[in-house]
This record gives C-alpha cells, structure tokens and sequence, in this order.
C-alpha cells in the first residue's frame, strides 16, 4: 500500500448549512467549531449555493499569485511547450500555466486554472446531451434536509503518513538510538511520563521526508474566535519559534504546527511539531467557506524540526483523538481519555503494509535488545491496577497536571511500567542483565518541580525499578537510572484510598538513601503525594 501514497489534488468544498429555528438543531460535528448565524438572508443565500456551488478542486503543485496576470479566455498554446507548464482542457485545448477561465467540452460550466500540470476546476453538472458523472457522496453539497450528515465518508486511514520504507531505512535510523516510531503504548518520554498515546516519527536522514494525510480530512477555519485546524503556540521551553516561515525542499513552509484534521463526526487525526505548507494554511484563510476537505495522500508538509532546537534528529507527532473512546462525557476529554492507537485506524492493508516495513528495522531492534517499547499493534491505553503501584500517577501538589504552568513539572507525573508490559525480544539485554526487574520508573522532568520534590536535584528520569520487600501495594524498591553516574534511590511506598467519597487511588512516596532507612522509617513531610487522575477533583474544572 505504500505505493497508494502520492501528490493528490486539494478538495475545497463550497457549502452552506440551513440552520433550524432552535441553535441546537445545527450538526454535531459543524458545533465542533463553527458558529452558524441563522438569518433570513443567510439561509436564502444558502438555497442558491445548494443547488448551484460545487466542490473546487485545488492543487499544491503550484498556486499564481495575485498579481500574476490571467488571461479571460482558453488560448491554444503553438509549438513545443514544456508539459510541466501546460494543461489541456476537456474538450482537447491546451492552456499554459497561469491561465483561468470556463473549461470546454462536458465540464463547459466549470470555472476552471492552469496550476501546470494539473487543472483545478470547480465541479458543477453541466448539463448537456452527454450526462455527466454525479459527484461522488464524499463531496455533496449538504442540503437542509440532511444537514445532520458529516460531509465525509469516513471509510478509516486509506494512506500512511510518510514512506515507511524510506523512514525505517538505514539511511534514515539515527544513530543516537532514537527510534524511527515511538509506538502508541511507550511510557519512556520523560516529558509525557502519562504515556505520549501517539506515534512520535523520527529520521535523521538528508532527504527531505513527506507527510502524507492518511485519511480524507476537514479542514475548519478559525470563525468567530474557535480554533481553527492550524495552530500556532509560542512555547518558550522549546523555543519559541513555532509557525516561523522557512523554505524547504523547494516550498514555503511554517515551522513546527499543530494540524488538527477531522475525518469524522468522532475522528480527528492530528500532527505536532508538523513542517507545513504554507499554501495549505493559504488555502484554509482564504476559503470562501468554514470548512476545506482535503483528500487522503494529500502532501501537507514535511518531518523537519526547527534548527533552533538544536536537535540531532527531525521528528513529527501523529495521533488519533477518538470521542467514542470517551468512557463518559464527564470525563478529562480534552485528550486524556480519547487517544486511540494510530495503528488501528487504517485499513487492512494499509496496516500490512506497515508491519511489512517494520519487520526489518524491528528484527535490528530485536538484536540490540535495549528498547522496552517496540509494539506497533499494542493499543492498551492503561495499566493501572487497583491497589498495585502499576500504571500512571500525577502529583496530587497539582489541581490539573496539564495546565501549563505544571505541565512537564519535575514528579508531575510519574508511570511505573511491570516487565510482564514491556517489549521482552527488544528488551531482552537489559532482562538478563538485572534479573529481579520488577519494572521501569520514569519521571516527569521538563521543568522544575511544582510543590514538594520527591528527591534533591532532578528527576532521574528513567530507572529501573527492583521491589526489595513488601508487595506491590505497600513495600520497599530499589531505583538504579539509566545512562547516568547518580546514586541507587530507595523508595518506600503505599497506595491506599483516602476516606471520603472521591473514590481515588492515591501513591505515598518517599525516597531514602539505604535499604535499612526505608524499611524502619514511617513516612515523613518528605514524602510526595500521588492521585489517579489528571485532575485532583476527578474531573479537570471547566
């Protein structure tokens, strides 16, 4: 299936939405980010464009500029002309690049351009002698009378999101040991110690690696104050250098951009730290409607990270938020509980396409046998266990541990990984090294800590974890980090409920310099608490 991946054309769907009376009548996915006025000229403007407006197709090959001047009619071009500069209309004429106007043949009442190649066109039925092809039901027009349908047939992830072949090559693989995908169930990031639940995807190769869209997209503009799909933050703890215009492999592009694209009323797929087009962003603004569709395969930017961060190796995020994963609608919803498994959202071939490629990079992973996490097709999305010190805990110092102020704070959070769930044919080396692995300790470490620290100086960020006494509910581990000249840690803990009615598991945790300490000491005002939950009153306060 990867070779499905390709340049498709942009979809730019024109449409208009008859709102009812009640503002609760207006579609649940269209709520998500557009706010509709339902006045009377509105909703007769919307009758015309119904039954008149069509899709406009657009490509990213190449957008004129304004300025550029277009000639108002069809002028057939003599000689020998580039083919990369021309376009030939439906009836046979042949136009050079820049020019506009009415297409010719079956597709007559078509305002149509040149991008050269590729005719962009908008997609009216011309009526004439010779029927013309219904537009297919993804790009209908939606009608007040089934305003309620998403303008997309969601039929899952059709595409992958770059050439896996080229990204697990040896020509791609990093020599740091950063993995060209961090799967969807790893817990060894220190700055999302809760689990990233997305793939992060790496390369350190010189060419320039393509981001695909795996799927048929909507994407919204900003209207009335909603976020749009394309968002720029300003973080100064990674730089600050977020939506900063660049040229790449030939293109203008906007560094480091989130794109939030819905493929569903429930499915949303999303890139972070994404190297974007800039005529993608072009062509959201300056849409005529609230919304864009772009197809499936569909080039949107490129894996290349801002040289200001001084990083040794590009990486995207790729992620699937998912609301019907959602276990109630009181629920932290903002991200926490709706993260699905990328892996699981394409196709059956797609999927096979994917693992064909992995095998290789996964048998080189197999030999090395120092990565806890290298399962693709593992969607858990929890290991929490009730009574047991397993699973994700947040520092209860924090009403919400991501808000930003506390999000990445040193003991944040911290996850405690059993061996039984770690990736045993890439982890085997450091198994047989430290037999009586109990599990892996990682810690939040991005900045400094929020409330009580857990120990002086920094989070160790990743350690292995050895249970010396007790059990996994009240006992004594020993903490040896990864990779560093730092003293071995003991740790006393006990997880318990507190009396009350919030039925939340909490983790007491202190850290002590021997085994002996550990055992006889009760805890003291050193030691740290955790809760169970993001949020400190089990749902994070609108």
């Amino acid at each position: 299936m990867l070779s499905l991946i390709k340049h498709t054309g942009l979809m730019l769907l024109g449409f208009s939405i008859l709102v009812g009376v009640a503002c609760g009548d207006e579609p649940e996915w269209l709520r998500w980010e557009v706010d509709i006025q339902s006045t009377t000229e509105l909703m007769d403007k919307a009758i015309v464009e119904a039954t008149a407006q069509a899709n406009v197709e657009l490509s990213l090959t190449s957008i004129p500029s304004p300025a550029t001047s277009i000639p108002p009619t069809p002028t057939l071009t003599p000689g020998k002309i580039e083919e990369a500069a021309t376009c030939t209309l439906t009836g046979g004429e042949v136009v050079q690049k820049g020019w506009s106007g009415k297409d010719t043949g079956s597709n007559h009442c078509n305002q149509c351009r040149c991008m050269g190649p590729g005719l962009a066109c908008t997609k009216m039925a011309c009526h004439s002698i010779k029927p013309t092809a219904v537009p297919s039901p993804v790009h209908e027009i939606v009608k007040k009378s089934d305003k309620e349908r998403f303008p997309i047939d969601y039929t899952g992830f059709t595409h992958t999101p770059v050439d896996f072949n080229h990204l697990f090559s040896e020509e791609a693989r990093c020599s740091n040991h950063y993995l060209a995908i961090q799967p969807y169930f790893n817990y060894y990031i220190t700055s999302h110690a809760e689990g990233a639940m997305k793939w992060y995807l790496a390369t350190c190769s010189d060419k320039p690696t393509k981001i695909y869209l795996p799927v048929t997209v909507l994407l919204h503009k900003e209207v009335n104050g909603r976020r749009g799909s394309i968002r720029i933050f300003r973080d100064t703890v990674t730089g600050g250098s977020e939506g900063t215009l660049a040229t790449y492999d030939g293109h203008n592009v906007l560094m480091d951009v989130q794109l939030y694209a819905q493929a569903s009323e429930d499915i949303t797929v999303f890139f972070m730290h994404l190297t974007l087009l800039e005529e993608i962003k072009e062509m959201v603004d300056e849409s005529d409607t609230d919304y864009l569709i772009l197809e499936a395969g569909t080039h949107i930017g490129y894996i290349y990270s801002n040289p200001s961060y001084g990083r040794k190796f590009n990486i995207v995020d790729m992620g699937v938020e998912d609301r019907s994963l959602l276990s109630s609608p009181d629920g932290y919803g903002d991200w926490w509980e709706r993260r699905g498994n990328p892996f699981d959202y394409f196709d059956e071939e797609t999927r096979k396409s994917i693992l064909d490629a992995y095998k290789p990079y996964y048998e080189r992973l197999v030999v090395e046998g120092d990565h806890p996490f290298t399962d693709l097709t593992k969607s858990q999305s929890s290991i929490d266990e009730d009574g047991l010190v397993w699973g994700t805990w947040f520092n209860n110092d924090t009403l919400d541990a991501f808000e930003s102020s506390a999000f990445g704070a040193a003991w944040s959070v911290i996850h405690l990984t059993k061996t039984v769930d770690l990736s045993r044919d890439t982890f085997w080396k450091t198994l047989e090294s430290n037999p009586g692995l109990s599990g892996l300790l990682v810690e939040s470490n991005r900045l400094g800590p929020v409330g009580t620290s857990l120990y002086p100086g920094k989070p160790y960020g990743r350690s292995m974890f050895f249970l010396l006494s007790g059990n996994e509910n009240v006992g004594v581990a020993k903490i040896i980090p990864f990779g560093a000249e730092l003293p071995h840690l003991y740790f006393k803990f006990k997880v318990f409920y507190k009396p009350g009615s919030d039925h939340m598991e909490y983790l007491l945790l202190e850290a002590f310099d021997s085994k002996a300490s550990a055992e006889i000491s009760v805890f003291t005002d050193k030691s740290v608490e955790f809760r169970r939950h993001p949020c400190a009153n089990a749902y994070c306060p609108k």
